[in-house]
């Protein structure tokens, strides 16, 4: 389908007299209309790559290899050496890190939480994350590794949530908690941000 008119011109005025870089991919569901702009650009993918960890937890939830129970336990120096994170910058230092695989999740996707996030990316590995982005032709994204951050493209998210829309990425159940996750988001100041108060939205911040 040809690029929406009406979108473009959205786009365009708000981001008039930008000096950023950005990029922007609409896809509306039900109209079949879209709009891209700097669509394969690469951005550092900042806490968007816990979208890709929380698939790749629940596909090992559906084959068997976690539960939503599994309590998970790591040591927070641990966790900063693995993901070479500075020890001056680190949100946290020392202590243990010990959650459940469900309130993990939670924290990661509602809150951002980074310690929960780093706990379940080591529980599947990068290396399962990244086949799940080749698996399902997310071809512009990377999760990076010890001295490169993940990153991302509008294309490849806005694909990443049509996918997801429409229940790819798992059982029905499985697809239903992920969205679930996803509108209970507290981080509401940028996308959600101008929407009308009673629009429900599924989004990582």
């Amino acid at each position: 389908m040809p690029q929406s008119d009406g979108l473009k011109k959205v786009v365009d005025k708000s981001l008039l007299g930008t000096t950023a870089d950005y990029g922007v991919a609409i896809i509306n569901l039900k109209t079949g209309e879209e709009y891209f702009y700097n669509e394969h650009k690469k951005f550092d993918s900042a806490s968007l790559y816990k979208l890709w960890v929380m698939v790749t937890i629940y596909k090992w939830i559906d084959e068997g290899k976690l539960t939503l129970d599994k309590v998970l336990t790591e040591d927070v120096k641990t966790l900063n050496d693995r993901f070479k994170i500075d020890e001056e910058t680190a949100e946290q230092k020392e202590g243990t890190v010990s959650l459940s695989v469900k309130d993990a999740l939670n924290l990661m996707i509602t809150k951002s939480d980074n310690y929960a996030s780093l706990l379940l990316a080591l529980t599947v590995r990068l290396a399962q994350i990244q086949l799940f982005l080749d698996e399902y032709g997310f071809t512009d994204s990377k999760i990076g590794g010890v001295n490169a951050l993940p990153t991302t493209t509008a294309s490849d998210i806005a694909i990443f949530f049509t996918k997801l829309y429409k229940g790819e990425f798992g059982n029905s159940q499985n697809t239903t908690e992920m969205m679930t996750l996803l509108k209970r988001q507290v981080l509401n100041e940028k996308l959600p941000k101008n929407l009308p108060a009673n629009t429900v939205i599924a989004h990582k911040t």
